[in-house]
């Protein structure tokens, strides 16, 4: 932890080694801060824009917004803001979906050394950045300090029932700091009309901090379009949201598009079916009777819609895996609100009903895509 004195960014070309030296979690033990150091060097010519290129948004509830966009004003920021506690968010965004971050090297480990960053979340970070294809879309993560974690689940089950005794707990808890990381996959439109598959996968990646010296941190990268939108919305009906509100938000602008793209793969696979059920099969240029002629492309057109299926089945796993795992720490994430309705009813439970449905039907269309390809081969 730094001191009130300490430069918040010192050390920052070591990046993530020099944690080592403030927070008794991050170890050799917990991480190899040489490893990620190396990786996070190594790749940064991928991860990040030009050397000029900085563009972090900074929302703070109840205060003035921000936009950095040079080094002098990262370092301004960090400067009036090092000991102010509130709750706040940073959005990093990516020149475009195969694009790098819009930060450079140094802002982001001075940046991250501020914050107090821990490694994990550079698993994340190597998700993003400059690519040639598809790669990395299979991929999903998320880490939680679970010392931390495991210390304020056993206070927060310790006082549900000491009523007396939870203010003097929530004061003890908020000296414990959490942090947690998720890349969260979800579906947006793409716009190309040329393409017969109108969605793409997209990915945000979260970083989450609360401790006692700045309150609830927010990291964003590659915020979508749909939490971009419903945050200004919330702006205007909440002036300062709890932790439980944000992830909630963030989680629900991921999984929302879920249900539409499902429906659209369905009306492809009909489409499919109707023609496979009531036709001929034929060779190349061959002509039999007055029924619609099957050929080898729409034997590949089915193959390609099942192949999305897979994937997108896959990422749908992953998501109900990361939002599991959320449900777990819910309690944690706002400590706070200890015995509050809101921890008790825990609105990730619906969204992780949806997504369940939404992960049925698509390996519905996958068994029904089986039996229509036997048709036509």
């Amino acid at each position: 932890m730094t001191t009130a004195t300490q430069d918040p960014t010192e050390g920052w070309k070591n990046y993530p080694k020099n944690l080592k030296l403030r927070d008794s979690t991050v170890s050799e033990i917990n991480y190899d801060c040489n490893f990620y150091h190396e990786k996070l060097t190594s790749d940064s010519s991928r991860l990040f824009g030009k050397k000029a290129e900085i563009k972090i948004k900074v929302i703070e509830f109840g205060s003035t917004d921000y936009n950095i966009e040079d080094l002098v004003g990262l370092q301004d920021y960090i400067q009036q803001r090092r000991n102010k506690k509130n709750t706040r968010i940073f959005l990093i965004p990516q020149r475009s979906s195969w694009g790098p971050l819009v930060i450079n090297y140094e802002a982001l480990c001075k940046f991250f050394s501020y914050i107090e960053v821990f490694p994990a979340f550079i698993d994340v970070l190597q998700c993003f950045g400059q690519k040639e294809g598809y790669e990395g879309e299979t991929y999903s993560h998320y880490a939680c300090q679970e010392t931390q974690s495991h210390i304020r689940r056993s206070i927060l089950v310790t006082v549900q029932n000491h009523e007396t005794l939870c203010l003097f707990i929530k004061q003890l808890i908020l000296q414990i700091p959490i942090e947690i990381s998720y890349l969260i996959k979800h579906v947006e439109l793409h716009g190309r009309k040329e393409e017969r598959n109108p969605w793409s996968v997209r990915q945000m990646g979260v970083y989450y901090r609360d401790d006692n010296k700045h309150g609830n941190t927010f990291v964003v990268l590659n915020p979508s379009r749909a939490f971009q939108r419903r945050l200004e919305v919330v702006r205007q009906t909440l002036p300062i949201p709890s932790a439980h509100d944000i992830h909630t938000l963030i989680l629900s602008s991921a999984t929302s598009s879920w249900r539409s793209c499902i429906t659209d793969m369905e009306k492809n696979y009909e489409s499919m079916s109707v023609k496979a059920q009531q036709s001929n099969i034929v060779g190349p240029g061959e002509k039999w009777g007055f029924l619609t002629d099957v050929c080898y492309n729409d034997s590949q057109d089915i193959q390609v819609l099942q192949d999305d299926c897979f994937k997108l089945g896959h990422v749908l796993e992953m998501t109900l895996t990361i939002l599991q795992h959320i449900q777990l720490s819910w309690a944690n994430l706002d400590p706070a609100s200890v015995g509050s309705i809101q921890v008790q009813s825990n609105p990730i439970q619906t969204i992780l009903i949806d997504i369940e449905m939404q992960l049925r039907r698509a390996k519905t269309i996958l068994k029904r895509l089986g039996g229509t390809l036997q048709l036509v081969n």
